[in-house]
């Protein structure tokens, strides 16, 4: 999961800039099997989790590393589960 906040006032501008990108992703990395963009319109982003982001900019290099296929390691576990069955 990618999570991103819009500045305020700047929401449906970000909307259309990730709807835009997540066409080209669809479209030329064929390993994509898809993006599903989920809005929050009625609760924002929790205190504690922005507390720790802006507290964060003080040791954390930058954004947090996000690797496709998030989850492969439990569906191979639960294959593997299942070959021992």
């Amino acid at each position: 999961m990618i999570r991103y906040l819009a500045q305020a006032g700047k929401a449906a501008k970000a909307k259309e800039a990730l709807e835009s990108l997540v066409q080209v992703v669809v479209a030329e990395e064929a390993a994509c099997e898809g993006i599903w963009i989920h809005e929050n319109t009625t609760a924002p982003e929790q205190p504690h989790i922005r507390e720790f982001t802006t507290r964060a900019r003080e040791f954390i290099a930058g954004p947090p590393r996000l690797r496709s296929g998030a989850g492969s390691g439990a569906r191979r576990r639960r294959q593997a589960v299942r070959g021992h069955e």
